[in-house]
């Protein structure tokens, strides 16, 4: 009999060892499981994070890309407005050379004319002296007539 309760009593022992060890490797299971629980939290946290990050990211490669298209096209607008008011300036420069050009050849009339008109001048004046004298002579001869006529009547 002594032989079974030793044997039950190392049976017990070893029960007891075996079920202080089970709670331990329990409690290491809890602790191992909450912080299971802490990394899943924590690597769902990140992951939310990263799609938050992930969304603000696109959100601003959209809108950096909508700028982009929004100053190429702005830069389109403004080279072409460019061209246009380069060709108005050329077209502007043709104008005002060629009102330059009028304006010169307008100006050599006009020292043409001035000329001119100082030649009739000239020959006004001349004929006006003519004018005189025959206007001189024509009083002369008048009063020489008037003085015959004078000298008849006495």
């Amino acid at each position: 009999m002594r032989g079974r309760k030793g044997f039950a009593r190392k049976r017990d022992v070893l029960v007891e060892s075996l079920q202080e060890q089970l709670k331990v490797v329990e409690q290491d299971r809890l602790v191992l499981q909450a912080e299971l629980m802490q990394s899943e939290t924590v690597s769902n946290n990140r992951l939310k994070i990263a799609e938050e990050m992930q969304y603000a990211l696109t959100s601003l490669v959209q809108e950096q890309g909508t700028k982009m298209l929004n100053l190429t096209i702005a830069l389109n607008n403004a080279t072409e407005l460019i061209t246009t008011i380069t060709s108005d300036l050329i077209v502007a420069k043709q104008i005002i050379s060629t009102t330059v050009a009028d304006f010169l050849f307008e100006r050599a009339k006009v020292q043409v004319l001035r000329q001119e008109v100082g030649k009739m001048n000239e020959q006004i004046a001349h004929l006006l002296e003519e004018v005189t004298n025959v206007n001189a002579m024509l009083c002369v001869r008048m009063l020489l007539f008037k003085l015959h006529k004078y000298k008849r009547s006495f």
